[in-house]
């Protein structure tokens, strides 16, 4: 049999008809760049997210950079989880900032409120937390009291969660400033890009700014800056994924409940669990996280899949203080949550091409599994 691969880009047959429509406006306009659909995809950002400005970008990682610059954070703390994506440490030095790395909690595994704490010392300006797999942490308004109690200014990396709410709060529309990535495996892709939400209008005009050489009616130079704009054919993408960011999203809730209703019991009999999933939390399931005991039970469970041909995955295999480039920089840090998550779980496949038989398979596989592991 073909290999279940565990994500995927899936680009529908609608927005396929509609990109090829759309692609000659976009070349008769003679506007690449900074054109209609820039601004609808940024309309359907801004409205989708609840937030009232949004703005596009070339990556994520250029908008947590134009973010930081506009916050000023040289010389200044910017705390963020060790299980994320090495960008976001890029982006501080850029900004001349200093990363410091908070442990995170095995429930949900996003950022730990108490190690954040721990953390912040009077030189902290920034807190920036990651949510994991889509799943916004249960506490978040907790986070964002205790921010602002302590005029740290919260930003929310939502790459992995466009959509996701909690009490009726969107993704993005927490914090001072949301991120979201549109790489090609996200829930909405613009094949490359990132988008800024903010209520701040002085925040979104410095990022309109910044994108463009911070150049200002294009000749006066306010600030120096690179080249972060998105490409109108970009835009187009990602406005006509927003259009299908509903359905792409329950889709994935049912690919998770389905996992949960077959597999929750046997994987809880073995010491092996899902991310926690509190109560009026929707997460979009970016990827599907199951924890093991060890090590040894995470290797030997994922072997015997790929040999089933299933193919599991990670979400960050290495926090960021044990990466080659970081490790010696935070040798002396001690995050074990984060290594114990980094080398004790897995991601079971999840993405919009997956069939009823499909899933079928993988639940009965993964029972198969661990039925002969209990007869050894």
């Amino acid at each position: 049999m073909e290999n279940i691969v565990n994500t995927k880009p899936v680009i529908t047959d609608w927005v396929k008809r509609e990109y090829l429509t759309n692609l000659p406006r976009i070349l008769d306009s003679g506007k690449l760049i900074l054109g209609d659909y820039t601004r609808k995809f940024e309309e359907g950002v801004r409205q989708y997210s609840k937030s009232k400005y949004a703005v596009a970008l070339s990556s994520a990682t250029a908008a947590i950079e134009v973010i930081l610059k506009y916050l000023d954070v040289e010389g200044k703390e910017v705390i963020m989880p060790s299980n994320t994506f090495v960008s976001p440490v890029y982006a501080v030095k850029n900004a001349k900032g200093r990363v410091v790395l908070c442990d995170i909690n095995l429930d949900d595994f996003n950022l730990d409120l108490n190690s954040l704490k721990n953390a912040v010392t009077p030189n902290t300006k920034v807190v920036l937390i990651t949510y994991i797999a889509g799943k916004i942490p249960s506490n978040i308004f907790e986070m964002k009291e205790f921010c602002d109690e302590n005029n740290l200014y919260l930003i929310e990396d939502a790459s992995h969660a466009f959509g996701a709410a909690i009490n009726g709060y969107k993704a993005g529309s927490i914090g001072n400033a949301g991120v979201f990535s549109m790489y090609p495996t996200k829930i909405v892709t613009s094949a490359t890009g990132g988008v800024i939400t903010t209520d701040d209008e002085r925040l979104s005009k410095y990022c309109e700014l910044l994108r463009h050489h911070g150049n200002e009616s294009g000749a006066i130079n306010q600030v120096l800056s690179s080249d972060m704009l998105l490409s109108e054919f970009n835009a187009l993408l990602g406005y006509l994924q927003i259009q299908e960011a509903d359905w792409m999203i329950h889709s994935r809730q049912e690919i998770f409940q389905y996992y949960k209703e077959n597999l929750e019991g046997v994987f809880r009999e073995n010491g092996l669990y899902f991310q926690a999933e509190p109560d009026h939390n929707d997460s979009t399931y970016y990827k599907i996280i199951v924890m093991s005991k060890n090590k040894e039970q995470s290797e030997k469970f994922q072997k015997h899949l790929k040999e089933r041909h299933i193919s599991t995955g990670h979400c960050y295999g290495i926090p960021l203080h044990l990466q080659p480039t970081l490790r010696d920089e935070y040798a002396q840090v001690s995050l074990p949550n984060a290594e114990r998550f980094s080398e004790s779980h897995f991601t079971l496949p999840c993405h919009l091409e997956l069939s009823e038989e499909d899933l079928t398979y993988i639940v009965t596989t993964c029972k198969q599994v661990l039925l002969n592991d209990d007869e050894k």
